[in-house]
């Protein structure tokens, strides 16, 4: 056997016995459940009480979940806020740089030094709806002009605003207190004469017409006078008014008598005029023996209609 051939067999014979020594040890290693994604893992899977020293419970989260955890708390909190998955104590800031990885501490790290910066009266924010960054701006009123260094949003530090070009700061707050004063006036004359949709809140005006009312946005039907919905008013009749509102009628229920007198009630929707005193009432017989029947009729008052009578069983 060549010298090659022998040492070829020797390592691999060395790699076997580290493989299994491996193996061996991954085996003897103490297993459990993750909280969060309730998989099965070794002890070394989970977070030291080195690396985050100031729990003294054990860390049943694993480290993926842990680091999931931390990029959603530096993603919605403030840097101060920053907390343990398995109880409301916040980690220290070497605790989140052993536990989260490089770009996620980078936000931490960013977060800590603008909250830092934030102390110093000098600092100002980016007013630019799409930038988070901050920054020193010494002077005051004598360098109103503020530029990010992060983005290049210009805006005035005395008016609080976006830079207001050709105007000075006098101007510009005489022009935007009358604007306020014009929206302030407009808006106390669309609740004057218009409602909101009580299902997208839209504002509705009623120039004309009856009080059945239809969103032009969302097609939500309505009454105009209580704002109830029609799909119950259809179904059920005017008791789904509001009692306080001018189209509510109480159902009259009639179980009681074998017919039913209906001078008092419009029978024909296309007139709207009332029956004459001396004509005779109508009378509706009892063939279908609703008198003995659990289902009983109900008058209702169609105000789209000008009058009718709805049977419902």
């Amino acid at each position: 056997m060549s010298t090659t051939k022998k040492l070829k067999r020797v390592f691999e014979v060395d790699s076997s016995s580290e493989d299994e020594i491996h193996l061996k040890k991954k085996k003897q290693l103490p297993r459990r459940k993750c909280l969060v994604c309730d998989a099965e893992k070794g002890s070394n899977q989970f977070p030291s009480h080195k690396r985050v020293s100031s729990h003294e419970h054990d860390h049943n989260v694993c480290r993926p979940c842990y680091r999931s955890h931390l990029k959603s708390e530096i993603d919605s909190k403030d840097w101060n806020e920053v907390a343990c998955p398995e109880c409301p104590i916040t980690l220290t800031y070497k605790e989140v740089k052993n536990m989260t990885t490089t770009r996620n501490f980078a936000k931490y790290e960013q977060a800590c030094i603008r909250a830092a910066l934030a102390a110093d009266p000098d600092f100002r924010h980016c007013l630019s709806t799409t930038c988070k960054s901050g920054q020193l701006h010494p002077g005051g009123a004598n360098e109103p002009i503020f530029r990010c260094q992060e983005c290049g949003h210009k805006h005035c530090v005395v008016c609080d605003a976006n830079w207001h070009q050709d105007q000075t700061c006098e101007e510009f707050q005489t022009i935007r207190q009358r604007l306020h004063a014009e929206n302030e006036q407009s808006q106390q004359a669309v609740q004057k004469i218009s409602k909101p949709c009580p299902k997208c809140k839209v504002p509705i005006e009623k120039n004309q017409g009856c009080d059945h009312m239809t969103c032009s946005r969302c097609r939500h039907e309505f009454c105009w006078v209580c704002s109830a919905d029609y799909i119950n008013i259809r179904r059920e009749g005017n008791q789904r008014h509001e009692e306080n509102c001018t189209h509510y009628r109480a159902i009259a229920r009639l179980r009681e008598a074998p017919h039913v007198a209906l001078r008092d009630f419009r029978l024909d929707p296309l007139r709207p005029e009332p029956v004459e005193e001396d004509e005779p009432p109508l009378f509706i017989p009892d063939v279908f023996g609703m008198r003995n029947s659990p289902t009983f009729w109900e008058l209702a008052e169609d105000n789209e209609l000008g009058g009718g009578l709805d049977f419902l069983g």
